[in-house]
């Protein structure tokens, strides 16, 4: 029986076929085409052979009962419902649509409701083998749903030679369908189709999920849950005031190593603890590698919750490049989500302030994040294992807006040096761990950096290995100017001073032509020096240092910092080393509880001051050390904070040079009070040429001081005035004092106890000037002749001794010597001996011309 052309409402061809006792056993097939131009029923039971395209027309509904058989007799023969199609099968009595016998298969149902008639529904429909993608409406599917929204239940989807169901524009609801052995997806659809999904299965086929076809989303739509992954090929972007959302429960696969998510709009993929949404790769496995989800400058609204993201990062035309989650100028919150199994990093932010809370990274190849200089994101419960670094890894460059490194449990990782710009300011909160990768690495301020840890929740600054050693990284460095207002507070710095193409140079901590504030902070195992200064005023107060190789803290003399309460322990020296040179400007060496240590000649040129404060120990590196004044000291100690200048390590006389003060010094600002001088003099290339303290043509101020131990004398006076007040010399390897010629020192109340000569010296035979040898509480010493030449004028005050050390020294007098002592304040020449005898000395000779 054949019905062809129009085909009316198919009641009287029913009734004729009742009529005739056929049944659809054994019966012969009914054959159908063209148009359905009104309301039509088919079967039950009977088989239905199409031998052309079959149309049921706009506003008309085609009914299909249980178990009928629609068989197509071509490759390019299709169902196209511009209607609605109304199939009403069973499970006992499915509705078949198949290819004819001895066809190979057939096209496909293609439902397009341009009509009226409401929306079609399959139950218990079975497909099979279409999808010959020959001439066919439905192309390369065996369903075709375009602007409709059929329902789709208990249905079987099988043997398509393509896809089985393609979806356009559709919201079609598909439950407890099976799809199994198609050539290529269960299910494809465009962007513009949110279906309803429950119950379905799939096995078998080329691709057992549903394939969302690259493209644009310009439509809010959601991606429901679906017990089929949704797959990405190759990529998606949702344009910008768009939104995407997504279910939770819902898969998302990437197909290919080049498919991403690209999000310009709203993502909003909120999943639940116990459905969490997951975003993987097509084997889910790391047999296979996708791209991952880039969200772009306007993606900042969007939010992922309970999601997790893995086996991306493939870095093959992919937006997200080297990790699995980008976010590049956007800010989207990612909260309870896990990034987990990137070929790369897990996460990579750049210009982002991202909110990142109880976020896991797991197992991704590289970091688990990392983050250019321009973010600023904020973490919450954040936790790693099993990345390459467990941290956050941020790459070098300049940090050009004011931002905050806020907290993170994980720490971050500078890759390479990381410069804060002038006038800007970075904030590191409490308890931050910052580690560094390279033993180059830096973290330069030019700006100002705020790194505040409190006590109990220190700022640490370390090496990124896990077996970290001294110089693993370069360190801190402060530079210029502009970062005077920066802070470090309980801050640990650690295995710093690499000194290999690093700008800290030497030291863990460099600051330089800068003043920041450094407290409460512990710096230690440096490959070299804990801190160095240069033209630096910076405040170091209550810090530690410990265990590093060179200094704890060493600095140029162009530095005058501020110190309080620092300790230092376990160095190559605990001192404030100070490097040679010449000051270029006054200053003051603060009272600090760490000695000062001069690591070569210091020199204090024509109108500079330095002050040293009461209670600083200054020692001296090496034994050809010396501190040289050609403008002016002020060292005034106390009865109960001595200044003390001594050798650095070895406790003998020689051990450093000494104190020179030079013919340009200031006298009347050069003032020495309670100093003690110890273990100088060792004439090695020293100013003080052995003795311990050497003035030479100017006239300072020394009141309550020592000279202990010298190596040779305590204190040489060459030309000048200088005064010596209740000033003592102990156990000096030469003579206490030596004056030379044309020398008058004020000497008062000096003792001397263990000296080589516990006397003042007197030698020269060029006493051409006018001065007094005052009485100075020890004895004069002439050794060699001591010659007072004609326009001399010597006046010895009573109560002076003048010793001579041997039978052929004397006192030539030229000029004039007035020497006016009395019963109780005799003036005394005699020997030096301690049993003298006559002839012990020679004589005072006073020649032809003498005015004595």
């Amino acid at each position: 029986m054949r019905w062809n052309g129009n085909i009316g409402t198919g009641c009287a061809g029913l009734i004729v076929l009742m009529c005739l006792g056929i049944s659809s056993a054994g019966a012969q097939p009914i054959e159908v085409s063209g148009t359905i131009a009104s309301d039509t029923t088919w079967g039950p039971d009977l088989t239905y052979k199409v031998t052309g395209d079959l149309t049921v027309t706009a506003g008309v509904t085609l009914t299909i009962l249980s178990g009928c058989s629609v068989e197509f007799s071509s490759e390019s023969s299709d169902l196209i419902v511009n209607g609605r199609l109304d199939v009403q099968g069973s499970a006992a009595s499915p509705v078949t649509f198949r290819e004819f016998t001895g066809t190979p298969r057939w096209g496909g149902i293609y439902i397009n409701a341009t009509g009226t008639a409401g929306d079609s529904s399959l139950n218990y429909a079975v497909l099979e083998n279409g999808g010959s993608n020959y001439f066919s409406a439905t192309a390369d599917s065996m369903l075709w749903i375009k602007d409709a929204s059929p329902t789709l239940q208990h249905c079987t989807f099988q043997g398509s030679h393509y896809d089985a169901v393609h979806l356009e524009h559709s919201e079609a609801t598909i439950s407890d369908c099976l799809f199994a052995n198609n050539g290529d997806d269960a299910v494809e659809m465009d962007l513009n189709s949110s279906p309803h999904w429950s119950g379905n299965s799939a096995s078998g086929n080329a691709l057992d999920g549903i394939r969302v076809l690259y493209g644009n989303l310009r439509k809010n739509r959601i991606w429901r849950v679906s017990a089929l992954p949704y797959v990405l090929e190759p990529d998606i972007t949702i344009d910008a005031s768009y939104e995407l959302t997504i279910e939770p429960g819902t898969m998302i696969q990437g197909h290919s190593s080049a498919a991403d998510l690209i999000v310009q709009g709203t993502l909003t993929a909120l999943g639940t603890e116990a459905q969490p949404i997951v975003f993987t790769s097509l084997a889910d496995s790391d047999a296979t590698v996708w791209g991952g989800i880039y969200f772009g400058p306007s993606a900042g609204g969007s939010r992922l919750e309970y999601c997790e993201v893995r086996y991306g990062g493939s870095n093959y035309f992919s937006s997200t490049a080297n990790s699995m989650v980008r976010c590049q100028g956007s800010s989207p919150a990612l909260v309870h989500c896990t990034l987990a199994r990137s070929k790369l990093y897990g996460l990579s932010l750049l210009s982002s302030e991202a909110t990142l809370e109880q976020v896991h990274f797991a197992d991704n190849t590289y970091a688990a994040g990392d983050m250019d200089t321009a973010s600023f994101p904020t973490f919450t419960a954040i936790s790693a294992t099993g990345n390459e670094y467990d941290a956050i890894e941020i790459n070098g460059g300049s940090v050009s807006t004011s931002g905050r490194w806020d907290y993170c449990e994980i720490p971050y990782l500078i890759q390479g040096d990381v410069t804060v710009a002038e006038g800007v300011t970075l904030l590191i909160n409490p308890d931050t761990e910052i580690q560094f990768k390279a033993s180059s690495a830096d973290l330069i301020v030019r700006g100002t950096l705020l790194a505040l840890g409190e006590a109990a929740t220190p700022i640490r600054f370390t090496s990124a290995r896990r077996a970290a050693t001294p110089g693993a990284w370069g360190g801190l460095v402060f530079s210029g100017a502009g970062s005077n207002a920066s802070q470090l507070q309980n801050c640990e710095i650690s295995y710093g001073g690499s000194n290999y193409f690093s700008e800290a140079g030497v030291s863990s901590l460099r600051i330089q032509n800068a003043s920041p504030s450094i407290s409460d902070c512990q710096i230690s195992s440096s490959l070299s020096d804990g801190i160095n200064l240069y033209g630096s005023y910076a405040t170091i107060e209550r810090c530690l240092l410990s265990g590093c190789a060179g200094h704890a803290i060493r600095m140029d003399v162009a530095s005058f910092p501020s110190f309080d309460a620092n300790e230092a322990t376990g160095n190559g020296y605990n001192v404030i080393t100070i490097r040679p040179g010449t000051l270029s400007q006054s200053g003051r060496w603060d009272l600090a509880d760490l000695a000062y240590n001069l690591e070569g000649d210091v020199v204090v040129p024509q109108g500079v001051h330095l002050a040293i404060d009461a209670g600083n120990v200054i020692r001296f590196q090496s034994n050809s050390a010396d501190l040289v004044i050609q403008g002016s000291l002020e060292a005034l100690g106390t009865t109960t904070a001595n200044i003390l200048f001594t050798s650095l390590s070895t406790r003998s006389p020689g051990a450093f040079g000494g104190l020179y003060f030079g013919p340009t010094a200031d006298s009347a600002r050069t003032r020495l009070s309670y100093c003690v001088f110890e273990y100088g003099g060792s004439n090695y290339f020293s100013w003080a040429q052995g003795a311990m303290v050497y003035s030479e043509g100017c006239s300072p101020s020394l009141s309550n001081c020592s000279f202990e131990n010298s190596r040779s004398d305590g204190l040489w006076i060459r030309g000048g005035q200088p005064t010596l007040t209740q000033t003592a010399f102990r156990n000096n390897g030469g003579d206490a004092i030596e004056i030379f010629s044309n020398t008058f020192p004020q000497l008062n109340g000096v003792t001397a106890t263990g000296n080589g000569a516990n006397a003042v010296r007197i030698t020269g035979d060029q006493w051409t000037e006018t001065g007094q040898w005052v009485r100075a509480g020890i004895p004069y010493r002439i050794g060699s002749d001591v010659v007072i030449q004609a326009s001399g004028e010597v006046e010895i005050e009573a109560g002076t001794t003048l010793e001579f050390e041997s039978a052929s020294a004397d006192l030539y007098v030229a000029g004039r010597l007035d020497c006016v002592g009395s019963s109780a304040q005799p003036i005394r020449f005699t020997s030096s001996r301690s049993s003298p005898a006559r002839g012990s000395w020679g004589a005072l000779t006073f020649a032809g011309g003498g005015k004595g």
